[in-house]
């Protein structure tokens, strides 16, 4: 199956398998136009690989988390009172670079829209410094979030 979300380069860098049996795809897709501007993107499909509709009204979604390329380079999924969230964490560049990036974090509820109940907006930016960061791997223990990456 190939899945474009825009009208350039897609690319999916995680996946991972929700208890109904529901696949979820995490990367990044180019904003239409732009070669330079790219979002955080998820893709989920159904048990038959159908492109699944409950989730952002036709199985992708594109989302911004900073102000240029942001990716996903893993994600999870985080039980929170029973309902099963995506958590995908990433790179965001910091505003105003072209090649400074931040450590960028989100959630999903299962409709694949932002989790308003996480950090007010469903999204968090970090910088560890002066350098490049982003965050390369996470783990889900209990309630919390767990991030690596450099």
């Amino acid at each position: 199956m190939i899945v474009s979300v825009g009208t350039s380069d897609d690319v999916a860098s995680s996946i991972v398998v929700q208890s109904d049996g529901r696949i979820v795809v995490g990367g990044y897709y180019n904003k239409t136009g732009s070669e330079t501007d790219s979002d955080f993107m998820l893709l989920r499909l159904l048990p038959s690989g159908a492109l699944d509709p409950d989730f952002g009204g036709d199985g992708r979604i594109g989302t911004p988390i900073g102000s240029g390329n942001d990716s996903i380079a893993a994600i999870a999924i985080q039980k929170d009172a029973g309902v099963e969230k995506i958590v995908a964490v990433g790179s965001a560049l910091k505003t105003g670079s072209t090649t400074d990036a931040d450590i960028a974090l989100a959630r999903f509820l299962p409709n694949g829209a932002l989790d308003p109940t996480f950090n007010h907006i469903g999204k968090v930016i970090r910088s560890l410094g002066d350098a490049s960061d982003a965050a390369t791997g996470i783990a889900i223990i209990a309630d919390k979030i767990l991030v690596g990456g450099r």
